[in-house]
């Protein structure tokens, strides 16, 4: 993982999704982020945006699947919160994408 992209905890990152951006097999902008973790911790990721609606994934750098993903955490359905306990020791990846509304 990029040393520039890494996350400690308790830190706040702040993104932008632009044309700079990376993109999915969608064409949709995506940030990643990273962050160490062991067995047991548990860990709250949150995306807000007051233009676009939001949508986070976490997961094992590398896995397949994410081990928790969320469109929308509030009321206004368009911010996002993931909050799962680490399954094992390593890095894991958090995905923050988002769709125009």
């Amino acid at each position: 993982a990029d040393p520039a992209r890494m996350i400690g905890s308790g830190e706040t990152k702040t993104g932008a999704l632009a044309d700079a951006s990376l993109r999915l097999d969608d064409s949709s902008r995506v940030e990643l982020w990273y962050f160490r973790g062991t067995t047991g911790q548990r860990v709250t990721v949150r995306q807000r945006s007051e233009d676009f609606d939001t949508f986070v994934h976490v997961g094992r750098q590398g896995g397949d699947e994410p081990d928790v993903q969320n469109d929308d955490a509030d009321d206004d359905g368009v911010n996002s919160a993931a909050e799962l306990t680490l399954p094992s020791d390593g890095t894991y990846c958090i995905d923050e994408s988002g769709r125009a509304v």
